[in-house]
Protein backbone atom coordinates (compact mmCIF):
# COMPACT_ATOMS: atom_id res chain seq x y z
CA UNK A 1 0.00 0.00 0.00
CA UNK A 2 1.37 3.57 -0.63
CA UNK A 3 1.42 5.91 2.18
CA UNK A 4 -0.55 8.91 1.16
CA UNK A 5 1.70 12.25 1.45
CA UNK A 6 -1.77 14.22 1.53
CA UNK A 7 -2.34 13.20 5.30
CA UNK A 8 0.93 14.78 6.21
CA UNK A 9 -0.04 18.27 3.72
CA UNK A 10 -0.99 21.02 5.66
CA UNK A 11 -4.30 22.46 4.25
CA UNK A 12 -4.61 26.12 2.81
CA UNK A 13 -8.36 26.31 3.08
CA UNK A 14 -8.91 29.17 0.92
CA UNK A 15 -12.52 28.74 -0.29
CA UNK A 16 -14.82 31.42 -0.02
CA UNK A 17 -11.79 34.34 -1.02
CA UNK A 18 -11.98 36.01 -4.10
CA UNK A 19 -9.19 37.15 -6.86
CA UNK A 20 -6.86 37.83 -6.01
CA UNK A 21 -6.78 36.63 -2.70
CA UNK A 22 -5.96 33.20 -3.14
CA UNK A 23 -3.24 33.73 -4.94
CA UNK A 24 -1.76 36.12 -2.68
CA UNK A 25 -2.25 34.23 0.42
CA UNK A 26 -0.58 31.08 -0.85
CA UNK A 27 2.65 32.90 -2.38
CA UNK A 28 2.97 34.61 0.69
CA UNK A 29 2.83 30.90 2.70
CA UNK A 30 4.93 29.43 -0.11
CA UNK A 31 7.75 31.91 0.11
CA UNK A 32 7.88 30.84 3.90
CA UNK A 33 7.94 26.75 3.25
CA UNK A 34 10.75 25.05 4.02
CA UNK A 35 11.94 22.84 0.75
CA UNK A 36 9.93 19.55 0.27
CA UNK A 37 6.93 20.86 3.02
CA UNK A 38 3.72 19.64 1.32
CA UNK A 39 0.15 21.50 1.08
CA UNK A 40 -3.18 20.76 -0.02
CA UNK A 41 -5.03 23.61 -1.79
CA UNK A 42 -8.33 24.28 -1.63
CA UNK A 43 -10.06 27.36 -3.26
CA UNK A 44 -13.31 27.99 -5.22
CA UNK A 45 -12.85 31.25 -6.46
CA UNK A 46 -13.69 31.20 -10.64
CA UNK A 47 -9.73 32.09 -11.53
CA UNK A 48 -8.12 29.71 -8.88
CA UNK A 49 -7.22 26.84 -11.56
CA UNK A 50 -5.30 29.59 -13.78
CA UNK A 51 -4.15 31.69 -10.59
CA UNK A 52 -2.97 28.95 -8.24
CA UNK A 53 -1.11 26.74 -10.43
CA UNK A 54 0.91 30.17 -11.73
CA UNK A 55 1.38 31.18 -8.11
CA UNK A 56 2.93 27.97 -7.60
CA UNK A 57 5.30 27.75 -10.01
CA UNK A 58 6.23 31.54 -9.22
CA UNK A 59 7.09 30.81 -5.99
CA UNK A 60 9.07 27.75 -7.12
CA UNK A 61 6.75 25.20 -5.64
CA UNK A 62 6.06 21.35 -7.72
CA UNK A 63 2.73 20.72 -8.48
CA UNK A 64 2.23 17.44 -7.61
CA UNK A 65 -1.38 16.67 -8.29
CA UNK A 66 -4.04 19.04 -9.27
CA UNK A 67 -8.18 18.23 -9.73
CA UNK A 68 -11.18 19.39 -9.15
CA UNK A 69 -13.47 19.22 -6.09
CA UNK A 70 -16.55 20.70 -4.39
CA UNK A 71 -16.98 22.84 -7.83
CA UNK A 72 -13.66 24.31 -7.17
CA UNK A 73 -10.04 23.88 -7.13
CA UNK A 74 -7.41 21.71 -5.00
CA UNK A 75 -4.19 21.02 -5.32
CA UNK A 76 -1.54 19.53 -4.01
CA UNK A 77 2.02 20.90 -4.01
CA UNK A 78 5.38 20.79 -2.54
CA UNK A 79 7.59 23.50 -1.31
CA UNK A 80 11.23 24.39 -3.32
CA UNK A 81 10.61 21.60 -5.67
CA UNK A 82 11.64 23.71 -8.83
CA UNK A 83 12.77 27.65 -9.41
CA UNK A 84 10.71 30.70 -9.19
CA UNK A 85 9.58 31.72 -12.38
CA UNK A 86 12.33 34.25 -13.78
CA UNK A 87 15.59 33.11 -11.90
CA UNK A 88 16.20 30.32 -14.83
CA UNK A 89 19.78 30.50 -15.43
Amino acid sequence: MVQDSSDQAEILDLRGLKCPMPALLLRRRLTRAQSGEEFRVLANDGMAHIDLPHAAMQAGAEIVWQGGEDGGIALHLRAGGGLPLGNEK
